[in-house]
């Protein structure tokens, strides 16, 4: 035959309702922690566009750089059409957060073309690009 248990203790409803709320309470804050953590890894990251790009003359692309991020943006490559190529910047290729650069690309371009132009970090990063067409002549 079965006996019942009748006089086993067991946990109290008060008991097991403070041990469910500080259970949730401490998920919540590590939670919030790790959410709270993402954003500061974005955060210190160079934000560069190039807000205009023009064909001043038959062997150069003048690009104004612009650093909208909160770190240093340093242009170590550039690339135009896939090809990497030479330039100078003015005054360096560092560009500070709010600040913008005019960066001369040395490249023969032909009128009407569509030229892709990508500054790269050193560590290979695309930083930003631009496309646009050569002025026809």
């Amino acid at each position: 035959m079965r006996k019942t248990l009748r006089n086993r203790k067991a946990l109290s409803p008060v008991v097991a309702s403070i041990i469910l709320i500080a259970v949730t309470v401490a998920v919540s804050i590590a939670v919030a922690a790790w959410i709270g953590a993402i954003p500061g890894r974005y955060m210190t990251q160079p934000q560069l566009s190039i807000t205009t790009m023009t064909f001043p003359s038959s062997t150069t692309i003048s690009l104004n750089v612009t650093n909208t991020g909160t770190a240093v943006g340093t242009v170590t490559y550039i690339k135009v059409n896939g090809n990497s190529t030479t330039f100078t910047s003015s005054p360096s290729a560092s560009i500070k957060p709010g600040d913008n650069q005019i960066i001369t690309v040395n490249f023969n371009w032909q009128p009407g073309y569509r030229y892709m132009v990508e500054l790269y970090s050193q560590s290979g990063e695309l930083l930003t690009g631009r496309e646009e067409y050569a002025p026809s002549s």
